[in-house]
């Protein structure tokens, strides 16, 4: 037996014991009803329609609860069965009261009131505590606050109404006359401090949804909008109470509805493995749900408003409602069934919604992995798999989403410009199958896959190329420093002593020690230009991966100068990696020695620092004379330019009569 196996076996029991008990419930109120029907029922405001609908919301929670808890084992499956519970008793407290008019039954006066309280807890805690237990992620000291505050008012509520006397009802124990006024003052607040906290936890869901993945996301905006509908259906059904009628029949429908979309949300949130079967129903109870509850309150709300509105009796008003509903019935069927297959199935309900999703995967700014590993994302959350390969024809894993369990792999050529470069490995969630429609949907898609396979893979043969060629331009500069320090430079040098042993030791005229002296100083120049020069082509600190040592190496080089040379590096640069490094380091070595030979600065300043994004930033400060606005990019400018170039960045000049910019970017 596996760990996960195991795990699952220990919720069963927990999971199987509250759907056991709420079923026993819902048993015993339908018993009842059965007893019940045909006889009148009480004197006092039973709404005796209403058992059906719980009983409907409890058999539907009570079996989410089940799924929820075995399968994933997540809080929110406890929390259902809660909610499925409350439902459950508030029915058997309906039949309860109705057969104590004519039997005399234990605690009628309790049943009769908990008609009041059971109903509300049930409602409430899906309310209140469900929003702040679905988002995944680390929980903040906002989502502690909310579940806090939302358990408070569902005590606080549902104690309140077990004090509160029903009119004509019989006797409540547990409330008096005083405590009765004082508690339906309390619950009358309690109501819309929930409704508010249930709306500001329905903005919760959402808003923390847009970090989710898109999958995710999509079921957390429906579980939004279910605890909004929930919330404004809690709100009208409490208005209805006192007021009847229509009102009060809108707030039960529309609370049906929200149920049903909560539900069915939180379903595809926090079972990520369901079964075909399971989606196929889930799919057409939704749809039916929706379309019948939605139908109903239409028809109410167009009755109410065509009959007080217009000077029509309700017989009219109902024959235009029906053509109304029967006008927008097909449309209104098409849109539901989308939305709802785009929640159950993802984006595999839709191929264009799909393309799509894949298509943004590919032009998304790449902020960690490569577009292979989005791509695969988006396959994999799209078509809702398991888990999505991308292996090349070597048999190394280019991209992988989710993670292999040992199941069966469908696998997919995938093939550029006539020749196979790699493949394309799927597998379904555990205890399924791929359908038809994924295995068509992935073949056309994996040509697109090929072609991204292959354009990763030429980058990373460019990216080798590339590498190799610096590492031969570092070896040329090595030899170059070598033969400067070791060959050329003691060369002339030792050439200019030779002159003046010559200018001592020789009868020479004036005009030919002058012109001796001239040659000697101008050795003497180059061959201190040719000790910069070796000092600065390629340091031995950039060798050991010291940046910042290196950089402020060139800036003592010119200490003897007439320019200055001020460097701003801290020890991060050191971090970045031997590309970037030498790029900027030659960079800043080309924009010293323009602002040294051409500018003619006395103050140049040298900043490299790393972006909150990891590119580096080089800046190249110089107080010259600056470029002219025609003149031709130099062969220092260019070299900047191509080394920006290779390391994957861009280099921008700006200059004035204050001196020069150079700016580079390297990512």
């Amino acid at each position: 037996m596996t760990m996960a196996t195991a795990a699952r076996a220990a919720r069963v029991p927990a999971g199987t014991l509250g759907g056991t008990v709420v079923t026993a419930v819902v048993l015993a109120g339908l018993v009842l009803a059965a007893m019940n029907a045909g006889h009148p029922s009480p004197a006092y405001e039973v709404h005796r329609p209403f058992f059906w609908a719980d009983v409907v919301l409890a058999g539907v929670y009570a079996a989410l609860g089940v799924v929820v808890t075995v399968r994933s084992g997540h809080p929110a499956g406890r929390v259902l069965l809660v909610v499925g519970l409350g439902f459950a008793l508030a029915g058997l407290a309906i039949q309860h009261a109705v057969l104590g008019v004519r039997v005399d039954v234990p605690a009628h006066g309790v049943g009769v009131h908990a008609m009041l309280w059971t109903w509300l807890a049930g409602a409430l805690v899906g309310l209140l505590v469900m929003p702040w237990l679905l988002v995944p992620g680390r929980w903040d000291g906002l989502r502690r606050a909310g579940l806090v505050t939302g358990l408070l008012l569902v005590l606080g509520t549902t104690g309140a109404r077990t004090l509160v006397q029903m009119p004509g009802a019989p006797d409540n124990p547990l409330g008096g006359s005083g405590r009765s006024a004082w508690a339906a003052d309390v619950d009358a607040w309690c109501v819309g401090a929930a409704v508010v906290h249930g709306l500001l936890g329905a903005a919760f869901v959402v808003a923390r949804a847009r970090a989710r993945p898109p999958w995710e996301r999509r079921a957390l905006r429906w579980a939004g909008a279910g605890l909004a509908a929930t919330a404004a259906g809690y709100a009208v059904f409490e208005a209805g109470l006192g007021r009847g009628g229509a009102v009060l029949l809108g707030g039960v429908l529309l609370l049906v509805v929200a149920q049903i979309v909560l539900g069915a949300a939180v379903l595809v949130l926090l079972v990520r493995d369901t079964t075909p079967r399971m989606e196929l129903a889930l799919s057409r109870t939704v749809v039916g749900g929706l379309l019948t509850a939605g139908t109903v309150v239409l028809y109410v709300g167009l009755v109410a408003v065509l009959v007080r509105v217009l000077p029509w009796d309700e017989g009219a008003a109902s024959v235009v409602a029906v053509a109304v509903l029967a006008a927008a019935t097909a449309p209104a069927h098409a849109w539901v069934r989308d939305r709802v297959a785009r929640l159950v199935h993802g984006s595999s309900a839709d191929p264009a919604r799909l393309l799509l999703d894949v298509h943004r995967a590919l032009v998304a700014p790449q902020v960690a992995g490569s577009v292979l590993d989005d791509v695969a994302g988006a396959l994999r959350a799209g078509l809702r798999l398991r888990t999505v390969t991308v292996r090349a024809d070597d048999g190394t894993v280019q991209a992988t989403a989710g993670a292999p369990d040992g199941g069966p792999v469908l696998t997919l050529p995938l093939v550029s410009r006539g020749r196979r470069i790699g493949t394309l490995e799927v597998a379904a969630p555990r205890g399924e199958r791929l359908d038809p429609r994924t295995t068509g949907l992935l073949e056309r898609l994996s040509g697109m896959v090929a072609v991204t396979l292959a354009q990763t893979q030429t980058t990373a043969r460019l990216e080798a190329l590339r590498g190799r060629v610096l590492d031969a331009r570092q070896t040329e500069r090595r030899q170059l420093r070598r033969e400067l320090h070791d060959g050329l430079g003691p060369s002339l040098a030792g050439a200019g002593l030779a002159l003046g042993a010559i200018a001592n030791g020789a009868d020479l005229g004036p005009e030919h020690a002058e012109l001796l002296g001239r040659v000697q100083h101008e050795l003497a120049r180059r061959s201190e230009d040719m000790r910069l020069i070796a000092r600065a082509v390629l340091p031995p600190a950039l060798d050991d991966g010291r940046l910042a040592e290196a950089l402020h190496t060139l800036s003592r080089t010119f200490e003897e100068t007439r320019l200055t040379v001020v460097v701003e590096a801290g020890p991060e640069v050191d971090r970045l990696d031997p590309d970037r490094q030498v790029a900027a380091y030659h960079v800043a070595v080309e924009g010293v020695w323009n602002a040294f030979r051409h500018a003619h600065a006395d103050r140049c300043q040298v900043r490299l620092r790393r972006l909150p994004d990891g590119a580096a930033e080089l800046v190249v400060r110089d107080d010259g004379h600056g470029m002219r606005p025609d003149a031709e990019p130099g062969l220092g400018l260019t070299s900047m330019r191509e080394r920006a170039q290779e390391a994957g960045g861009t280099l921008s000049v700006e200059s004035g009569g204050t001196g020069t910019v150079v700016t580079a970017v390297l990512p």
